[in-house]
This record gives structure tokens, C-alpha cells and sequence, in this order.
């Protein structure tokens, strides 16, 4: 007669085949291998199997006296050195620190220079950009006081134009005076010496 039950021997000892194996041990695959039991046997057996399997893992191990010591030994051998040399990383970490701490406490005064000279030429360009608004008023006034002048002295010119044009026609006029005058004059001289001379002619012929 075929054997239909199982035990929880045989679950266990497929799960260690199949975990040697390189298997994930599961109900379904434990059926298959045993080719017998109910799931729910084989699930009930694979969890125990797996409970006391985790417990051993958790358990500690006790190790003979002379190995445990041999263990320590290295152990603080190791925590030892690694202590030093991390004593040695640290000093040396202290060191580049203290150095990084110089050099940006010396490239924060150097900023702080460059600040000051920055607002110094700022105020000098402000101040510069004033005396330029300023020369520049001054400059647009002169040029507006220099288009008056030219203007007046345009005006100027005209008037000395005009003025010795007048003198110009006051002088002919003038000149033509004279010559007037001086010709009745000579006409006025001509006239009295007819009139002188008529009194002599009369005594001449008589």
C-alpha cells in the first residue's frame, strides 16, 4: 500500500537539499519533490522547519575559551590601530581645518578690502558723475550764452552795416552840399562882379 502521510523529517530534509541546492524551499515545490501529503501538512511542517531554522541562526555561538580569546586580542589590536590611524586622520583633519580657517579668514579680509575700494570708487564715480552733470550745465549755458552773442553780434553787424551805409550817404549827401554851395557861391562871386562891373562901363561910355 502507497504511503501517503508525511513527516516533518522528510520536509526538513528536502528543505536542506533544496537550500544546498540553491533552491527556495516552497510548499508547492515540496509537494512536487515528495510526491505525497496535503498542503497544508507540508505548509505547517516548512514553517516550523523555518522557525527553528531562524532561532539557530539568533542563537549565540560559544566558541572555545583560547579562540575567544585570540579573537579579542586581534580585536583590540584592530580597534588599536584603526584608532590610531584616525587619530592621525583627524590631527591631520584639525591641521588642513586650521589652514582652511586661515586662508578664508585672509580671503574674507581681502573681500572686505575689495568692498571698501568698491564703494570708494562708487562714490568717487558718483561724485565724478555730479562734477560731470555740473560742467556739463555749465557747458550747455556757456553754449547758449556764446548763440546770444553770436546773435547780438550778428545784430551788431547789421547795425555798423546799416550805420556806415548812413555814413556813406550822409558824406555824399554831404559832398553833394558842398558842391552845391560852392557852385552858387561861384555863380553868387560871378553875378556881383557883373553887377560891380556895369557901374565902370557906364562911366567908361559917358
Amino acid at each position: 500500500m502507497r504511503q501517503t502521510t508525511i513527516t516533518a523529517a522528510e520536509v526538513r530534509g528536502h528543505a536542506e537539499q533544496m537550500l544546498a541546492r540553491g533552491e527556495h524551499p516552497t510548499a508547492r515545490a515540496m509537494r512536487a519533490a515528495l510526491g505525497r501529503g496535503s498542503m497544508d501538512t507540508i505548509l505547517r511542517f516548512l514553517n516550523e522547519w523555518s522557525e527553528v531554522r531562524e532561532r539557530q541562526k539568533l542563537s549565540p555561538v560559544t566558541l572555545p575559551e583560547e579562540i575567544e580569546r585570540g579573537i579579542q586580542s586581534y580585536l583590540v589590536e584592530q580597534v588599536s590601530r584603526e584608532t590610531a590611524g584616525l587619530r592621525l586622520a583627524l590631527d591631520a583633519s584639525r591641521r588642513d581645518n586650521s589652514d582652511l580657517l586661515a586662508e578664508s579668514a585672509d580671503l574674507l579680509a581681502r573681500f572686505e578690502m575689495r568692498e571698501q575700494e568698491i564703494q570708494r570708487l562708487q562714490d568717487h564715480l558718483s561724485k565724478s558723475d555730479g562734477q560731470l552733470s555740473l560742467i556739463r550745465q555749465e557747458l550747455s549755458e556757456w553754449q547758449l550764452r556764446a548763440l546770444t552773442a553770436a546773435e547780438e553780434a550778428a545784430a551788431l553787424r547789421a547795425k555798423v552795416k546799416d550805420a556806415e551805409a548812413l555814413s556813406a550817404k550822409v558824406a555824399e549827401l554831404q559832398s553833394n552840399l558842398e558842391s552845391e554851395r560852392t557852385s552858387r557861391m561861384a555863380a553868387e562871386v560871378i553875378e556881383l562882379r557883373r553887377r560891380l562891373a556895369r557901374p565902370k562901363q557906364r562911366s567908361a561910355s559917358s
